[in-house]
């Protein structure tokens, strides 16, 4: 997937207090940060992350708008009663934590059975989150 670098989960702007949606610099956190020498202080060597424009791209972009959905609560599903206390009793909470889970180990979760299986899928296809196996 190409993307640019504002539109990334790794990406934030330097003075993010300070962005006017003009364009501006920002910091790449997807690698380690990299060392440099300072010179004439105490110190020597401190480290940065890389510097970018907020509309350069690379080969690793990820969405942000993605991470935000897996840490939605599952209740945006508006699930029946018996799906949401039998994902309740397996302490899923979250849309990435329920989108990580295939079928097959759902089935195993006390009282869901194909019809409690089959509307959790429908309402996560619903919501344009399908799930990943």
């Amino acid at each position: 997937m190409k993307g640019i670098c504002k539109d990334c989960k790794w990406w934030d702007y330097i003075d993010s207090e300070n962005v006017d949606n003009t364009g501006g610099f920002g910091e790449c956190k997807r690698n380690a940060p990299l060392p440099y020498h300072i010179p004439d202080s105490n110190v020597g060597i401190s480290v940065k992350w890389p510097v970018t424009d907020d509309d350069d791209w690379c080969g690793e972009f990820e969405d942000k708008k993605q991470v935000l959905l897996y840490d939605t609560s599952i209740d945006v599903l508006r699930l029946g009663v018996r799906a949401s206390n039998c994902l309740e009793s397996a302490n899923i909470r979250t849309l990435g934590q329920l989108k990580s889970i295939d079928d097959q180990k759902l089935r195993y979760i006390r009282s869901l059975g194909r019809v409690t299986l089959w509307e959790i899928r429908q309402k996560l296809a619903d919501f344009g989150a399908k799930n990943e196996n």
